[in-house]
């Protein structure tokens, strides 16, 4: 799929699902947490909302006009501002029961705050998907899938290595196990770019030399591919109602997903007190 197809897809599909996070200084987080649900509820939007003294992580979704007008709020009157790299996906059905707004000391954990870093930490080097595609066809090249190994086994591209965790907090632990040259060209991917942050920051200050991740995570790369070019096997998993998306971005996620999938549905944070149901 390219970004122009993206409003075709929302005409099959009635609800349109916003994923985005942010790295900068959020003080007053009980005042901040009040006016995010508040106004998320005036505008009828539903979803997650993870905040922190070191920014947002967010999926959150309506129909497209709800939609854009809380996205407004967000980058114009909330302390958020611009966000950059808004992941967009499909479906026709709410993903979410409800909206909620969270405090977290860390917005996707690993260990460490990017705050205690600061907020101009080195990362690894942002690739597009046709750059990405090039890093793949490099036989030096260590690809690593830095999501946990429910979300592996669902999707991921090809010759990628699990690494079989089952939190993201155990990544920096099998990075120093397992990964010991620190010269090779090192590619990580997550689903929608903030996992990678983080570990890309872990791996350049433990002194990986070449560091490079998917810019917008396996969501930004759907939009960016077609049939023809991409790279990915399989679905990729979500943490909402869906389970999982094709590389449409539409909902794609059956039934019996529920049961296989459900530990790791159930434990990730964003889905705190809502459990899988049987087929």
């Amino acid at each position: 799929m390219t970004t122009n197809n993206l409003n075709e897809n929302l005409s099959n599909n009635q609800i349109k699902i916003a994923t985005y996070y942010k790295f900068l200084q959020l003080d007053n987080l009980e005042e901040l947490k009040e006016l995010l649900l508040n106004t998320a509820k005036e505008m009828h939007i539903k979803g997650t909302i993870l905040i922190g003294n070191e920014g947002v992580n967010s999926t959150i979704c309506a129909n497209d006009k709800d939609l854009e007008k809380y996205l407004h709020f967000l980058q114009n009157i909330s302390p958020i501002g611009k966000l950059d790299n808004i992941k967009y996906s499909f479906a026709d059905f709410w993903p979410f029961e409800k909206m909620k707004v969270k405090i977290k000391k860390e917005i996707v954990s690993i260990g460490f705050q990017n705050k205690e870093n600061g907020y101009d930490v080195e990362t690894g080097e942002y690739l597009d998907a046709k750059d990405w595609n090039e890093l793949l066809d490099n036989p030096e090249a260590i690809v690593i899938d830095t999501r946990n190994g429910y979300e592996y086994r669902m999707g991921t591209f090809k010759n990628a290595i699990n690494p079989k965790i089952k939190a993201f907090r155990d990544f920096p632990e099998y990075v120093e196990k397992n990964i010991k040259d620190k010269e090779k060209p090192i590619a990580i991917f997550c689903t929608g770019g903030i996992r990678c942050e983080k570990a890309s920051t872990m791996m350049k200050q433990k002194g990986y030399k070449h560091v490079y991740q998917l810019h917008g995570g396996i969501l930004k790369y759907f939009e960016e591919t077609n049939e023809e070019t991409t790279k990915w096997e399989g679905r990729c998993f979500v943490f909402d109602d869906r389970i999982a998306v094709d590389q449409d971005l539409n909902s794609a996620g059956v039934p019996e997903d529920r049961v296989i999938y459900a530990k790791g549905f159930n434990n990730n944070p964003l889905n705190k007190n809502r459990k899988t149901e049987k087929p």
